[in-house]
Order: C-alpha cells, then structure tokens, then sequence
C-alpha cells in the first residue's frame, strides 16, 4: 500500500527535502522505506503489532512512519517532549510493541520503555540511508502470513493526540 503510493511519483524526482538532511527521490526513499519495513518485520514488528514513534520532525520521523505502516503495523508518533509518566501513560494505551527512537532522545522516553517492548534506534549517514538497530535484541523473526503486504495489506496508520496528563493540554 504504501509502495503502491510512493510508486505515484516520478522515480527521479523528489519526494523529500530536509534543511538540515538529506533530500530523497521517490526511488531511494521507495528503497528506504521497503528495507526498513523488512528490518521491523526481523524484529518480529508485524500486522496487527503497534509502534510508538518518537523522534523529533525530519527525514528519520517521515521515513520511520512510512517504514512502520509499509511493514503492516500502526503507527503511533509521540512527541519528544513528553515528561516520563506522559510516555509510560501513552507507551501503555498503546500496548506498544516496539519504540522507535533515536541516540539524542531524553532520559524521559529511555525510563518509560517497558523491557519487553522493543527498542530500536533510528541512524542516519551523511548520504541521507536510515538504519534501524534493534537495541534489546528480543525481536523474533515474523511468519510470512503475519506479514501484510499489497492487496492483504491491513495495516492503517493513525495520528493520536493524548491528553497531557499534567497540564491537560492536547499534544500529538
């Protein structure tokens, strides 16, 4: 599905611009976001499992949340800033299976993760290719059949906005 979106697009030109990133043609983000989709579907991330996003605005988020719901899973971005207790309020609601973060997150996001979700690592080059690493390495190998891709694809990508939990502010 979202192969079948981004093959839309004129392989040669761009799809993404970033100020201080990379800039990614429809082709390198297309082969960007299928190869990041099979590393979570390695990690045992698959249709039906649910993915906590957080990451500050740029070429990581943008392709960690195509590379999510490209490999059958949800989505769910959280913003960076949380304190703690607003990611472990959310992590739970969201029965997470995996976080995607990266080196620079705050000590508020590594405190929340529960050990048995999944910790993986987004990491860029300076040539613009994204790698994930799976931090804890307790990431099974997915069944074929668990994997949706195409027609079967069932995997729907939401945005959810919490509640702050202290200020009762709304934040995405």
């Amino acid at each position: 599905m979202v192969s079948d979106l981004l093959d839309r697009g004129d392989p040669s030109n761009i799809a993404l611009i970033s100020p201080e990133g990379p800039v990614l043609t429809y082709h390198s983000l297309k082969c960007q976001v299928e190869s990041l989709a099979g590393q979570l579907n390695s990690f045992g991330i698959g249709r039906g499992d649910r993915v906590a996003i957080v990451l500050p605005n740029g070429v990581e988020n943008i392709v960690s949340f195509l590379a999510v719901t490209a490999s059958g899973a949800t989505a769910a971005p959280l913003n960076p800033a949380y304190t703690r207790e607003e990611f472990v309020f959310c992590l739970e609601d969201v029965h997470s299976k995996a976080v995607i973060t990266s080196s620079s997150v705050s000590d508020a996001i590594k405190e929340a993760i529960p050990e048995q979700t999944i910790d993986v690592r987004v990491g860029i080059n300076s040539a613009g290719k994204i790698r994930f690493l799976n931090r804890n390495k307790n990431g099974f190998p997915v069944m074929k059949e668990q994997i949706g891709f195409g027609r079967y694809c069932f995997g729907i990508a939401y945005l959810r906005y919490y509640l702050s939990p202290q200020t009762g502010a709304y934040q995405s």
